[in-house]
């Protein structure tokens, strides 16, 4: 249970059992106060002492900034043994910049400073979340260091640092 749960339906339609237990079990884990936000009609029938219905018409826009930081499974935790020396002179908050890595067959893209890359960004964030944005038209306009974390590498028996970045994308004007 929660104090507070926020609901977001993005075009949810109660038209099965599994839809409405869905709803229902989400609706039940609030204590205190219980925040559904949607673009269908639900529980339009529903009147309830403490109910307030506020219905917003404006088009809201995406917008112009995103930030964004990413996880283990978001990084190639591989290349990062690659270059341990340039992560262990980086501190949190420090800026980086988009950065690539030219392969014999291909281009990986990543994060860097004036010294070079730090990072590679793994094959799940380029083809989930990194691929989601770049189709709704935002792209990486810098990072900034946000953790320095360890991961143990089991085939080389070996501790290496990662950095995990805060990505601020920027939407293009031709995606308005």
């Amino acid at each position: 249970e929660f104090n507070n749960v926020f609901i977001h339906l993005d075009g949810h339609v109660l038209d099965s059992d599994e839809a409405r237990r869905l709803l229902y079990v989400a609706c039940t884990r609030a204590m205190d106060s219980l925040h559904i936000h949607t673009n269908t009609p639900v529980l339009t029938d529903y009147q309830g002492l403490d109910l307030e219905r506020v219905v917003d018409a404006d088009e809201h826009r995406p917008p112009a900034t995103i930030e964004y930081v990413l996880g283990m499974t978001e990084v190639n935790l591989g290349s990062c043994a690659y270059v341990s020396e340039r992560i262990k002179k980086l501190r949190t908050g420090e800026e980086l910049r988009p950065d690539a890595v030219q392969f014999s067959n291909n281009r990986a893209p990543g994060l860097g400073t004036a010294q070079g890359n730090v990072l590679l960004y793994s094959r799940e964030f380029l083809s989930s979340a990194f691929g989601r944005f770049e189709r709704n038209g935002y792209s990486v306009a810098r990072g900034r260091v946000e953790y320095i974390v360890e991961w143990y590498d089991k085939k080389k028996d070996r501790t290496y640092e990662v950095v995990l970045p805060r990505l601020s994308l920027r939407r293009s004007e031709a995606a308005n």
